[in-house]
């Protein structure tokens, strides 16, 4: 019960991210820009700072007897770190 609760919010976490790198990859090709060419034209406007992207995962409890393709795809199946783990294929 509360393993799969803990899955559940652990992918909503993963859902999560992913959509907030997406909009951060949309305002560094559609905002910055633009922002940067009026920051050249205004010098008083200063720099335009840059968000990062979040580049950890949610890691799988490792106490739930889950395989990796029953795990939703997204999340990976972690090192136990809460770092992600690239997909060699």
């Amino acid at each position: 019960m509360v393993i799969g609760h803990l899955n559940r919010v652990s992918a909503q976490f993963s859902t999560t991210i992913t959509t907030f790198n997406k909009l951060v990859g949309s305002i560094d090709q559609k905002l910055v820009p633009g922002a940067r060419k009026m920051s050249d034209l205004d010098p008083g406007m200063g720099d335009v700072e840059e968000v990062q992207m979040i580049e950890s995962q949610p890691r799988i409890s490792r106490s739930h007897s889950v395989s990796e393709a029953d795990a939703p795809a997204e999340l990976g199946s972690g090192d136990g770190d809460g770092e992600a783990v690239s997909d060699p294929a």
